[in-house]
Formats: structure tokens, sequence, C-alpha cells
């Protein structure tokens, strides 16, 4: 008996042991994410504006550029492939844990809003948050074990997919999120320095016309903007120039029912999307401005919403 209860200890001990190295390893790979989560989910901070959205505000807007020319501080709460869903859930989590800001930028992507299907784009990020409620529940709605994870936390690597997996293991050989020569600012990350290659693959997004719940959740997070007394700034990022975005049916509705919003919630609606001063040296690839195109992006951005404000005021 004496033998069973030591070997259950020590199973425990190291069950425990293993999955503090497990973290701290997957944690390390992807600091950038983690801190950005832990601004949204753990700290009070008070920031004047924050920035949501997809990848495009992830790796596109700076808020040292925009800082240095509002005089405000900000933070990018931007995530790569966030779905509308996620893009409302982290804006929500950040006001519910932050005095509000004065402003919120919230970047406009077709795919966002057609996706409205997904919630997380890489929901192992959140098994770190489960003492969250609103993470917790969004966690278990989509069937994820977070009661067992809590028990006993590196039970959450069984639901880990091999990508993620795979960078705990990148870290062991010292590789981390942000390569060498990237930027990283108050939630900005851009690891790319290069200029877009003509040459690159082509991709073509899917039309899809079951639109409406996507809007339906832009409008929501309108509304919690309008409760939350800040200033809604809508923005569609750069594109490629040789590129442009081909306008059909659907993505023509979507304009339509955001201009639509931004009348009912008076915000103001930037378009970058057909700003030609954005050319092919300033993107990594058909849709990502790479360092100097954020420079650029951000400084843009700043003078606009510096604009905003003062208008606001009068």
């Amino acid at each position: 008996m004496k033998r069973i209860i030591i070997i259950t200890i020590s199973a425990i001990i190291f069950t425990l042991l293993l999955g503090k190295f497990l973290d701290y390893r997957y944690k390390k790979f992807w600091r950038p994410v983690f801190d950005k989560l832990d601004v949204a989910f753990k700290d009070t901070t008070y920031y004047d504006g924050i920035y949501v959205g997809d990848s495009r505000v992830h790796f596109g807007i700076n808020p040292y550029y925009t800082d240095s020319i509002t005089g405000l501080k900000t933070y990018n709460e931007g995530m790569g492939g966030a779905s509308i869903n996620e893009i409302y859930f982290l804006a929500n989590s950040y006001l519910s844990h932050h005095k509000a800001p004065k402003y919120v930028v919230v970047s406009i992507g077709y795919a966002d809003i057609l996706q409205s299907y997904r919630y997380f784009e890489n929901p192992c990020y959140y098994f770190f948050y489960l003492d969250d409620t609103m993470t917790n529940a969004n966690l278990a709605r989509d069937h994820y074990h977070t009661s067992l994870f809590r028990i006993l936390p590196v039970l959450k690597y069984t639901a880990f997919d091999d990508f993620n997996k795979l960078t705990i293991w990148k870290n062991l050989s010292g590789e981390t999120l942000l390569k060498p020569g990237g930027v990283l600012y108050n939630g900005f990350i851009n690891n790319s320095t290069n200029f877009f290659n003509t040459n690159q693959q082509e991709h073509s997004m899917k039309e899809d016309t079951a639109f409406q719940k996507g809007i339906d959740k832009c409008e929501e997070l309108m509304a919690l903007l309008e409760q939350k007394n800040c200033i809604p700034i809508i923005v569609y990022p750069p594109v490629l120039d040789m590129n442009p975005v081909k306008k059909n049916k659907t993505f023509m509705k979507i304009d339509s029912a955001i201009a639509k919003l931004a009348v009912e919630h008076h915000a103001a609606i930037l378009h970058y999307d057909t700003d030609k001063t954005f050319t092919n040296e300033m993107f990594s690839d058909e849709w990502h401005v790479n360092i100097y195109g954020s420079k650029i992006y951000s400084r843009k951005l700043g003078f606009a919403i510096k604009d905003i404000l003062n208008t606001q005021k009068k």
C-alpha cells in the first residue's frame, strides 16, 4: 500500500512538473501573443485607445507611430486569423477588465465577417486563461474539457494540434515567434522586412453570401463601444495596389451594411484599401504590410485619429 501511495504521489508530481515545463516552452515561443492576452485578461493599465481586428491589425498597426502623432498611449489587441466573433470577444474582454478607452479602432476584413461560424482561430492560447469566466464559457461551448484542464493543467495539451505541439519543441532549439529583425511594441508584432514578390502564388477569396451573422456581430461590437462611451473608428486596411479587392456582390453588401452601422453608431470610416500610396515595396504578401509598410500605415492612421478626436472635442 505504501508503495502504491509513493508511486501515485510521484506520478502526480511528475505530471505537474511536466505541465510546468511544457507551459514554459509554449508560452516562451508565443510570448508576444501571451503579452497581448495578459493585457486583455489580467492587466488594468489604462490605454487611451486600442486596435482590434485580425492579423492586418496585429502585424499592421504599430502604436509607437500612432502615439507619437496623437500624444496618447494605445495598445494593439489584434489577433492573427481572428473572425468577427474573436474580435468581439477580445474587445469585450478588454473592456470588462479596463476603464473604457477614448477610442477603439475596428479593422474590417471581409473574411472576418464571412467566417462568423468560427470562434477562436487558435483555442490553445486561451487554455491558459480558464479562470476568466467568458473565456472558460466559450471554450466549453466549443466542447473543450475545461474542467479537466483546470484540475490537471497538463491535460490541455491533449487538445493541442500538431502545429501548436511543434512550437514547444521549436522553442527548445531557441526559436520564438519574434524573428531576428522583427519589431515588437504594445501588442504590435511584425517579422517581415521583405518586399512583396510579384511571383508569389496568388490566392483568391471564396465568395460567400452568408454574411448576415458577421454583420450582426459587428453591430453588437458597435453597440458595446457606444455603451462604453468609446469613439468607434472603422478602418479598411491597405491592400496591395497590384491586386485590389474585387468587389463582388457580397463584398458590396458588407460595405453597405458597415456604412449603415457607422451612421447609426457615429463611427468614422477610414478607407486605406483604396489608398494608392501603399505600393508593392510596403507589403510582405497580398494582404499584409511589412515593417516599412506598417510604419507608413500607422502614421497615416495616427494623423486620422488625431483629426477625429479633435473634431469630437468641438
